[in-house]
């Protein structure tokens, strides 16, 4: 049971800085089966995981994104240490 640290989240890439990059999760809660309320977190993921230089170059702000890992920080600063990242392919744009 090493893996008790483990966590998977899916959202929108808000922001890169030099291999890093942040995450827009939209949180719904359920009353009687019906959407009561959404509300926004945002995760961090930092420059000094093995994935994000890499993979941050590539991304682009309103990405979709997918980050498997660990969760770290202190109050109120939650990171998200990456095992894997996947993203949703970008549209082309198209050619005027």
């Amino acid at each position: 049971m090493n893996n008790l640290n483990s966590v998977l989240v899916e959202g929108v890439v808000t922001g890169k800085r030099i291999g890093a990059f942040g995450v827009q999760l939209d949180l719904e809660s359920y009353r009687d089966s019906e959407p009561a309320e959404t509300s926004r977190f945002f995760v961090n993921v930092p420059p000094n995981t093995r994935l994000a230089s890499v993979v941050g170059s590539s991304l682009e702000v309103g990405q979709g994104v997918r980050v498997v890992g660990r969760l770290s920080g202190s109050a109120g600063n939650v990171v998200i240490v990456s095992e894997h990242i996947e993203y949703k392919p970008v549209k082309a744009k198209p050619l005027q």
